[in-house]
């Protein structure tokens, strides 16, 4: 049996880091690193031959800051995923929503992120939301499809957007979806 650890972290950069273990876990396993650079928000990721199962560690997008608040953590996920050899799984990665601007909505992170809120006037704009990460087996249509949205495997939920004057901070969720 093989098993595939898929990690990302974000940074100014998106990284996603593919360790593969390969033969029988234990002593006798060999590992394989691959650095892949995230350039979009969508990447693809086929799955190796004789690989089984993937275990994920991702994290959804930063919420945008603003003035006195500081936008929420994206949420976090990990999960080992049952997976066949050639398949190819989508990975949306969740942009970091915008930061604040006066008297305006700020823009939700690349991936579907919430946009900020509040714009009656005077300092009242709010920040954009992180988008949420997942991974997908299709983005037929689009990241934003409907069809799309329905392969999901793995979400972690995007950060809140900070407000003006309220330093409160909202962290993302994360949702893990079992495919039948």
């Amino acid at each position: 049996m093989k098993t595939t650890l898929i990690a990302w972290s974000r940074s100014l950069f998106y990284m996603l880091a593919i360790v593969a273990a390969f033969g029988i876990a234990g002593a006798n396993a060999q590992v394989m690193t691959n650095t892949i650079s995230a350039t979009s928000a969508v990447n693809t990721y086929t799955v190796a031959a004789g690989v089984t199962s993937v275990t994920v560690d991702m994290a959804g997008g930063s919420g945008g800051s603003f003035a006195g608040g500081v936008g929420g953590k994206g949420g976090r996920v990990q999960a080992t995923l049952a997976v066949t050899p050639g398949q190819v799984l989508y990975i949306c990665i969740g942009g970091v929503g915008a930061n604040g601007i006066v008297a305006a909505s700020a823009a939700g992170g690349a991936s579907v992120g919430g946009e900020g809120g509040g714009v009656g006037g005077g300092n009242s704009g709010g920040s954009g939301g992180g988008a949420a990460t997942s991974i997908r087996t299709s983005i037929t249509g689009g990241p934003t499809s409907v069809a799309s949205l329905n392969t999901r495997l793995l979400v972690a939920g995007g950060g809140g957007g900070g407000n003006y004057s309220c330093s409160l901070q909202k962290n993302g969720g994360a949702a893990v979806f079992q495919v039948d």
